[in-house]
């Protein structure tokens, strides 16, 4: 059986002694103990910079300065903006489409008949660019009648023929009863009258009842057809009566 010595085996080799001091690194390292005399070595610090000093970048690149707001400093302006867009892109709204300069000379045209146009102008787009959409706003010139509205829906483009012909259908389309009593009093007093006028015209229209021109005050002649101001997409019938 072997006898202790007075000494025993240290870390990682080394001999330790009873009694030797024995310093740490405040780092995590391993304790390291010099026989018979105190630690001396020098313990590394991380690699810091000092207070104010910014670390430069990759190799070739030179970090932005930092401007600061001391008095009398003006700050350098902005870059130009690109110059692909040196305005404000487009919305990408479409244009409002225009009216068939054919349509826009009608003058005192009376939808009740629908007097028959040309054949190179019947055939001709009512809008351009041309559509199979349309949605209007009739209202009588001259008398402070609520707006009807209607809609052309074409299985083709709408052309001239088609939007007069349409507006004579509508004009002379049976009135909703639901819509004849959301009327005020002194409404119903012009499309009252309207219908009596029309009735002394022909004596089969007075069991007809009332119809849509009546309740337009007898607004039958074309006076302009024009976008609507308030509306978007739809497009203002300005009737007048006869």
């Amino acid at each position: 059986m072997s006898s202790y010595s007075g000494k025993s085996s240290g870390y990682y080799g080394q001999s330790y002694h009873p009694g030797s001091p024995v310093s740490y690194s405040s780092w995590g390292t391993m304790p390291v103990a010099t026989p018979g005399t105190p630690y001396s070595g020098t313990i590394p610090l991380p690699e810091c910079c000092p207070s104010g000093y910014t670390s430069p970048g990759p190799s070739g690149y030179s970090s932005p300065p930092s401007y600061s707001s001391e008095p009398g400093y003006t700050t350098p302006p902005r870059p130009p903006p690109h110059s692909l867009y040196p305005t404000p892109p487009p919305s990408g709204r479409r244009p409002a489409p225009e009216l068939n300069p054919s349509l826009r000379s009608l003058s005192a045209y009376d939808l009740r008949s629908c007097p028959p146009q040309p054949p190179h102008v019947a055939h001709q787009p009512a809008t351009r660019p041309p559509t199979s959409n349309m949605r209007f706003l009739l209202t009588s010139d001259n008398l402070a009648l609520p707006v009807m509205e209607s809609h052309l829906s074409a299985g083709t483009i709408i052309t001239v023929s088609i939007l007069l012909s349409h507006l004579h259908t509508t004009l002379a389309a049976m009135a909703a009863p639901p819509t004849l009593h959301l009327l005020r009093p002194e409404e119903y007093a012009f499309v009252k009258d309207a219908f009596e006028r029309r009735v002394q015209r022909s004596a089969m229209a007075h069991g007809e009842g009332i119809r849509n021109v009546d309740k337009l005050g007898g607004a039958c002649v074309l006076v302009r057809i024009v976008p609507s101001e308030h509306v978007e997409g739809a497009w203002k019938v300005e009737l007048n009566r006869l």
